[in-house]
């Protein structure tokens, strides 16, 4: 049998990268901001 660590209540265990979220979710009543197009130089 393998024994596994169990993670303390105060902490969470770390998420793999694949399951953490890129940034936040943004609010159902706002929308996201588009971001103006580049100027050209």
């Amino acid at each position: 049998m393998e024994i596994h660590p169990v993670p303390s209540d105060d902490e969470e265990p770390p998420l793999p990268d694949e399951q953490q979220p890129r940034q936040p979710p943004l609010p159902a009543e706002e929308e996201p901001v588009e971001l103006p197009p580049p100027a050209e130089n």
